[in-house]
């Protein structure tokens, strides 16, 4: 016997399979026969194993001249078949193809510009391959490709909606109310030529009534029309995001947008922009597109925006809230707007005559006294503002009028001054206390306070 030194086996050549179908061609329920032309260059192979790519079990043979196998598709789909090749010393090879079952054709053949009328729920009646709860309508439409089909349909008896599916039964668009109220509009521009599945439906399930429903290609020659959809952000109505819709072969690349309420024009190049409103009421959204091939499609929507405005939210922290004369206090500003992009001015008054206009002032108080410190805030969109006080005392520990004791961690005091209840915070504590300082000839009181448990009581 002659050995050569390092020799190895050759793994098997899978060669890409052949396959076949029934005169009934590759529509479902299809019956789809393989046939493998794999070799071994150095043995023979002795098993191969088919995946359908439908989730049903791999076959295998070990009959090396088991070549062809047959397998049926129930569903239109694209599938994945893989066929993995043995040969008698375990070397592996393996291949794949592609098989695309297309959908039994079903439903009303419709000629492009043509208008059908009918009733939902009425013979022909279906339901609704996305939802099966919803009465659909179901018509066929053969489109070439590159041509922009136009599909509208209208009611008034019931939200229309649309389904597109492609002859693989694969969900291609789906439209509600682009056709403006209640009435559905899908533009589409197919990349190959086909049959296409369209569903005449509702947006709520089991709704029933009359509508219409248009086909129509597009002149390349008339003028594009882009639609508007709106969303509302949930926290404030008065922001809202745009979405420009425009059919696929437009490809724009340049958004201008105007919003009807006296801002400024806003320029993008993408589809979608976000716009905050200054005020509830009826405004008209405009915007124009732009392709590579300096073409313009327009569109323009009018929206009721019934939020009402929000003024702004005003508020404040201090620091310190009370001590000796000359007393210098550092005012923090945490006021805010839901409203984007305002830009909020202040107004700060201190109650001893002076005044800032600065977001986070600072004030040296000279006098002794309690002084209620108000800030307002001013919403450069909607005009409207908003006001917070807080209450800052200063003492004069020359005073004879005003006591002056320390302070224990567990047994709080505060010194006060003036004669209006206020909110006052508890030395070395995150606790507050309402206190009633009451004038007179004799000395002003302390107000104290002891701690029972977690709370916090007056004496």
């Amino acid at each position: 016997m002659e050995i050569l030194a390092g020799a190895t086996n050759h793994p098997p050549n899978a060669y890409h399979f052949e396959f076949t179908a029934e005169e009934s061609g590759l529509i479902a329920p299809a019956t789809v026969t393989f046939t493998d032309f794999s070799e071994d260059p150095e043995g023979q192979i002795t098993e191969r194993c088919w995946q359908f790519g439908d989730g049903s079990p791999a076959v295998c043979s070990t009959e090396s001249d088991h070549k062809t196998v047959t397998h049926v598709y129930e569903q239109a789909g694209h599938y994945s078949v893989g066929l993995t090749v043995r040969d008698d010393l375990n070397s592996y090879a393996y291949a794949n193809e592609q098989v695309s079952i297309s959908a039994t054709p079903s439903g009303v053949i419709l000629p492009v510009s043509n208008t059908v009328t009918a009733e939902l729920g009425a013979p022909p009646m279906a339901h609704s391959q996305t939802r099966a709860n919803a009465f659909a309508h179901r018509y066929l439409v053969t489109v070439t490709a590159g041509q922009e089909l136009v599909i509208d349909m209208r009611s008034d008896e019931f939200d229309s909606y649309l389904y597109l599916y492609d002859q693989y039964n694969r969900l291609l668009r789906q439209d509600d109310n682009s056709g403006g109220g209640q009435n559905a509009r899908l533009r589409y521009t197919p990349v190959h030529s086909g049959d296409f599945l369209i569903e005449a439906t509702s947006f709520q399930d089991g709704t029933t009534g009359n509508y219409s429903l248009t086909l129509e290609l597009a002149d390349k020659n008339t003028p594009v029309i882009a639609t508007i959809e709106a969303s509302t952000f949930l926290d404030n109505p008065l922001d809202n995001l745009f979405i420009a819709r425009l059919p696929e072969s437009f490809q724009a690349t340049f958004y201008s947008w105007s919003f009807g309420d006296g801002s400024r024009t806003v320029s993008t190049d993408e589809a979608v922009v976000a716009h905050t409103f200054p005020r509830k009421g009826q405004f008209t959204v405009t915007v124009t597109a732009v392709n590579a091939s300096n073409r313009e499609a327009n569109g323009s929507q009018p929206f009721a925006i019934n939020s009402e405005v929000h003024a702004p939210e005003t508020r404040f922290r201090v620091s310190p809230l009370f001590g000796e004369k000359p007393l210098r206090v550092f005012f923090a500003n945490e006021s805010t707007s839901r409203l984007t992009g305002d830009e909020l001015n202040y107004v700060w008054q201190f109650g001893d005559g002076e005044i800032s206009t600065d977001k986070d002032p600072a004030h040296t108080f000279t006098r002794e006294g309690t002084y209620h410190v108000v800030l307002q805030a001013f919403s450069s969109l909607t005009q409207q503002s908003a006001s917070f006080s807080m209450p800052v005392t200063v003492i004069d520990r020359s005073s004879a009028n005003i006591p002056v004791t320390g302070m224990t961690r567990f047994r709080p005091q505060v010194l006060m001054a003036g004669f209006d209840p206020m909110l006052v915070d508890l030395l070395d504590t995150d606790m507050k206390v309402f206190a009633v300082v009451r004038p007179g000839s004799a000395p002003l009181q302390t107000v104290r306070a002891i701690q029972n448990g977690s709370d916090f009581a007056l004496i």
